[in-house]
C-alpha cells in the first residue's frame, strides 16, 4: 500500500493499523457478537469475497468484514453498517457515555495556552452550549465531498465529478485551530465507477469492451471498480460505454460469491440475464448517499449497429473498434492493451448491451495532519494541544486517490483502528 501511494503517506500510521488492527477488529466482533447484553441486536461476522487477479495486478488483499443478521442489512447491499453504529451507540450508553443527537458543533475551543479544551455547540433548541474535553476533543465528522468550494481547492482535478457526503464543517473548525493540510499538500477522493457494479456484479475485471466519445478503445479492460472510474476520467467529458453480448452471462465469474463460503451472487446464466433486464427495464438512475442522482442505464439490442446508435456513439468507428477487439478474441491475443486471453470475450451473440460509465466519489479522505496517535499538527507538524481527529479525516493515509487494491482499509483503519488506540489512549495515557 505504501508502494501503491509513492510513499508520499505517514508510514508509522500504515505500520499501526498492521500491528494493530487484528485487536481492535476482535475487540469490534466481541462486541458485534453480544450485543445483546445491552440492548443491541447481536451479528454474524463474516469476509467479504475479494477478487484474485492471477497476474497480481488489478487484484485484491482479503480483509473486508460484514455484520449480518441485523434489523438493517442481510448484506451490502443494504445497510448492515447502521446496525453496527446502533450497537456501538448501545456500548456507549451502556458504559454511561452522554450523547446528544442534533447538537451541532461550530467552534473549537482554546485556553490562554493555546490547548483546545472544547467546543462550542448549538442544540436543538437553538442555545449554544459549550462542551469541555477533559483530556481533549475528538474531531470526526466525516469528509468535505459536499462542498464544492472546498473540493475545487483542495482536489481541483474532481472539481464537477458529483459525490461527497458532508460539507467540511470539521475539517474548517480544525483549520481554525491551527492544523494543516496532508504532508502530500492534498487530501484524496475514492473514486468509483457506480456502473462498473452493473457489468462486472462483483469487484472484479470486466471482460467485454469499453470505447469512449469517439468509439476507441482506451484502456484495458482488466480493472476494478475504482481504477476503472479513474482511467475513464482521461476521455472526453469523463466517460465511456461498456459493451457485451449475450454469452458474457455464461462466465463463471458472473456466479462469483459475495461472502467467503456464502451461495453464489447468481446461481445460473439465466439469473445473470434476468439481472440485466431488470437493469435494462429500471428507472435509469440510483441516489448515491445523498450525492445526487446517478445514471445507470443499461441499454439492450437485437444488433450491433442498433445498440451503438442507442449509445449515441459514432457508428464507423465503434463498429470498427468491435471488430479490431473481435479479431484479438478469435487470435487470444490483445494487440492494443495486452488483455490476458481469459478476459477476451467477442462482442457476437445477440442480445448486446450497453451502458454509460461515470466517475462518482464517495467521500474525501484525508485533510487534517496528524501524528499516529491521532493528535493533531500544524503547519511545523507541532501538536496542537488537546485536538484529534479520526476517521475520514486522518490524513496521509493516501495520495492522489483511495485504492481498492485492499479494500475497507479507511473504515478498518482510520474509524475502527485508530479509533480503539485513541480511545484507549485517552483513557489511560493521555493527560
Amino acid at each position: 500500500m505504501m508502494g501503491y501511494h509513492s510513499y508520499r503517506i505517514d508510514g508509522k500510521k500504515w505500520m499501526l493499523h498492521a500491528h494493530r488492527s487484528e485487536e481492535a477488529m476482535n475487540w469490534m466482533i466481541d462486541n458485534m457478537t453480544t450485543a445483546s447484553k445491552v440492548g443491541g441486536n447481536d451479528l454474524s461476522p463474516v469476509m467479504e469475497h475479494w477478487y484474485e487477479d492471477p497476474e497480481g495486478i488489478n487484484g485484491e488483499f482479503p480483509g473486508t468484514h460484514e455484520f449480518l443478521g441485523g434489523p438493517n442489512g442481510s448484506g451490502p447491499a443494504a445497510n448492515p453498517q447502521q446496525d453496527v453504529c446502533d450497537n456501538l451507540l448501545a456500548c456507549c450508553k451502556d458504559a454511561g457515555a452522554d450523547v446528544h443527537f442534533g447538537t451541532v458543533a461550530k467552534q473549537l475551543v482554546k485556553n490562554d495556552d493555546g490547548r483546545v479544551v472544547g467546543v462550542a455547540c448549538e442544540d436543538p433548541d437553538g442555545t449554544v452550549t459549550q462542551y469541555n474535553g477533559a483530556k481533549g476533543v475528538v474531531m470526526c465528522t466525516g469528509d468535505f465531498g459536499t462542498n464544492a468550494e472546498m473540493v475545487k481547492t483542495m482536489i481541483p482535478w474532481m472539481d464537477g465529478i458529483p459525490g461527497g457526503i458532508w460539507e467540511g464543517s470539521g475539517h474548517k473548525m480544525c483549520y481554525w485551530a491551527g492544523a494543516a493540510v496532508d504532508r502530500s499538500g492534498t487530501p484524496a477522493p475514492m473514486v468509483f465507477c457506480f456502473q462498473w457494479r452493473s457489468i462486472t456484479k462483483q469487484v472484479r475485471a470486466f471482460q467485454g469492451l469499453l470505447v469512449n466519445d469517439d468509439g476507441v478503445r482506451y484502456t484495458n479492460e482488466d480493472n476494478v471498480i475504482s481504477h476503472g472510474g479513474l482511467s475513464l476520467m482521461h476521455n472526453k467529458n469523463h466517460e465511456s460505454f461498456a459493451i457485451w453480448d449475450d454469452d458474457y452471462a455464461n462466465e463463471p465469474q458472473w456466479q462469483n460469491h459475495a461472502f467467503v463460503d456464502g451461495d453464489p451472487v447468481f446461481a445460473t446464466a439465466d439469473d445473470v440475464r434476468a439481472y440485466w433486464e431488470e437493469c435494462v427495464n429500471g428507472p435509469g438512475t440510483i441516489e448515491m448517499n445523498g450525492s445526487g442522482q446517478i445514471e445507470v442505464k443499461m441499454i439492450k439490442a437485437d444488433t450491433v449497429e442498433e445498440l451503438v446508435d442507442q449509445l449515441g456513439l459514432p457508428k464507423e468507428e465503434t463498429l470498427a473498434t468491435i471488430e479490431r477487439y473481435n479479431k484479438y478474441c478469435e487470435q487470444g491475443y490483445d494487440e492494443e492493451f495486452d488483455k490476458r486471453p481469459d478476459l477476451l470475450l467477442p462482442v457476437k451473440t445477440a442480445p448486446f448491451y450497453g451502458i454509460k460509465c461515470t466517475p462518482w466519489f464517495l467521500t474525501t479522505t484525508g485533510g487534517i495532519r496528524c501524528n499516529d496517535k491521532m493528535q493533531v499538527q500544524d503547519k511545523d507538524d507541532d501538536v496542537i494541544p488537546g485536538l484529534f481527529c479520526l476517521g475520514s479525516m486522518v490524513g496521509d493515509m493516501y495520495d492522489s486517490c483511495y485504492s481498492t487494491h485492499f479494500p475497507g482499509h479507511n473504515l478498518g483503519a482510520t474509524c475502527l483502528t485508530f479509533g480503539y488506540l485513541t480511545g484507549t489512549y485517552l483513557a489511560t495515557e493521555a493527560e
